[in-house]
């Protein structure tokens, strides 16, 4: 049955439009379901002293001011897939800076430090 007049016909595909598709191997899956965790984790921390800590499978992310240590435990688990064995949370105070005569301050964050069960890694994109 045809709604406002438009049939549910399956429309041919031309030569064209089928090598713009990209085939099913080359996509790339989305987390489903992943909620609010990407409200609560706003970065991953990338630095000398972060690298160190992921070879004991410690990693470092910005996170929401807001968050709390179930709600980082959660997202991390959410988006990456991995067990959270231990959450560890630093507000960092900003610094203040001088740009000449001009003196201001960065802002407040929170850091938090996941600790995953042996044997979960985070995969690292390049």
């Amino acid at each position: 049955m045809a709604i406002f007049g438009k049939d549910k016909k399956e429309k041919e595909v031309t030569k064209e439009e089928a090598s713009l598709k990209v085939p099913a191997s080359k996509t790339v899956k989305s987390k489903e379901n992943t909620g609010d965790a990407y409200r609560v984790l706003v970065k991953p921390l990338v630095t000398e002293k972060s690298y160190r800590g992921m070879a004991k499978g410690q990693y470092a992310f910005k996170v929401s001011k807001k968050a709390n240590k179930i709600s980082v435990r959660n997202a991390v688990e959410k988006v990456y897939d991995v067990k959270v064995l231990r959450v560890n949370i630093v507000n960092v105070h900003g610094k203040s800076k001088n740009y000449g005569r001009i003196s201001g301050r960065t802002s407040d964050w929170k850091k938090a430090i996941v600790t995953l069960k042996p044997g979960e890694t985070i995969a690292q994109a390049n």
